[in-house]
């Protein structure tokens, strides 16, 4: 039913919902919150949200993706805020233009365009590939924290065993005290015995004659 309204308006009252399609079988009494349905398969709900069609009966030619790759073109993808021409100065957005976006990823109908499957798509592998860097970099990070335990074990090791050397070498040191004044000692008691007496009996010889009618036998050794 259509009812009158400003000048160069087509305004459309139905309650029970809108179905555009080319099949003529209308399937809105499906949805029940359905605003406006196609034959597609996507919708606009009741409260504003457009659902497009995802089900994997409908695709075809399913190939896997790269997400280090995709992750890498999407690093360089240029986003900016702007703003439609035909929009108040007000109105902003933000997002990446559909010629960087078809450059990047090859995907959609043209480089005009990005379809919101495409958008979403894309945002949810790179948040996939982060998540899998993520567990790559916490495996790194745990195996690096048990090196450095390892290490500061083998630290602390190293660490007791030159605390044992060191006193190792300071009793080492303390017996060579001990010996070099015991050597000294022993140098000082040699030295005494080595010296001639100055008293006692002198003997004979060529400078002390024995006294006449005193005989004195030579002695063998």
């Amino acid at each position: 039913m259509t009812s009158g309204g400003n000048s160069g308006q087509f305004v459309v009252n139905a309650p029970g919902g809108f179905w555009l399609g080319s099949n003529g079988v209308n399937t809105t009494a499906t949805q029940p919150n359905v605003f406006l349905y196609t034959t597609s398969g996507a919708y606009l709900s009741n409260s504003g949200v457009w659902t497009n069609n995802s089900d994997r009966n409908l695709k075809t030619t399913f190939e896997p993706i790269d997400p280090s790759s995709l992750l890498a073109r999407l690093g360089q993808l240029p986003i900016a805020s702007w703003q439609y021409k035909v929009d108040p100065s007000s109105v902003r957005h933000i997002g990446p233009m559909a010629q960087d976006f078809y450059l990047a990823f090859k995907l959609g109908d043209d480089n005009k365009h990005i379809s919101t499957v495409d958008e979403s798509g894309v945002a949810l592998a790179g948040v996939q590939a982060l998540y899998r860097l993520g567990l790559k970099k916490d495996a790194q990070i745990h195996n690096q924290q048990a090196q450095i335990r390892t290490l500061r074990s083998e630290v602390k090791e190293l660490q007791a065993r030159e605390s044992k050397l060191a006193r190792q070498v300071l009793e080492m040191e303390k017996v060579q005290r001990q010996m070099a004044a015991l050597e000294a000692r022993l140098a000082q008691v040699e030295a005494r015995t080595a010296k001639p007496s100055s008293g006692g009996v002198e003997h004979a010889g060529a400078n002390n004659p024995a006294p006449r009618g005193l005989t004195i036998a030579k002695v063998p050794f």
